[in-house]
This record gives C-alpha cells, structure tokens and sequence, in this order.
C-alpha cells in the first residue's frame, strides 16, 4: 500500500490477449485505495485481434469487478498501444 500513497498516476498494463489477471486486481486495489486515477494501457492490440472487441472485452471486465471505464461514465481510461506498429503511444 505504501506505493500507491506516493504515486501520481498508475497505468495499469493489460495484454488484449490475456485479460484480467490476478495481479491487475491486486494492482487495481491498491490504486484505488491509495485515491490514485488510473489509465489502462492496453497492450498486444498487434497480435491478430480485433482493436475495438479486446477494449470492449477489457472495459466489461473492468467494470465487472467495479472499475468505471470512460466508456460507461467513469473516469478510467484505455489506451490501446502497440509498440510493434507504433500505435497509441503517445497518447
């Protein structure tokens, strides 16, 4: 808990290929109880997958454990973002 109370700002790295994992969650808690806003960099958007179904999979993931995305009124964003093809970055 100690790092969130001094961070600024968590993004929070999601694979579009793997999801939500047990980690996010842990990471997540601790954001939230830290009070510190949260951006999801969405990560693999190159691997074959369609851009617009992995954000709307993670959104629904997210706001299935509570986390409010943008796309529902909440103040979380996701950045897809793609080193390979250089998309998102600097976003």
């Amino acid at each position: 808990k100690c790092g969130a109370v001094v961070t600024d700002i968590v993004v929070l790295v999601i694979a579009a290929t793997d999801g939500i994992r047990p980690q996010t969650l842990e990471s997540i808690e601790l954001a939230q109880a830290g009070g510190v806003p949260i951006v999801v960099a969405l990560t693999k958007i190159d691997m074959g997958i369609n851009e617009d179904e992995a954000v709307q999979r993670i959104t629904d993931e997210l706001n299935s454990y509570g986390v409010k995305t943008e796309e529902i009124g909440g103040d979380i964003q996701i950045v897809p973002v793609s080193a390979v093809k250089n998309i998102g970055l600097d976003d």
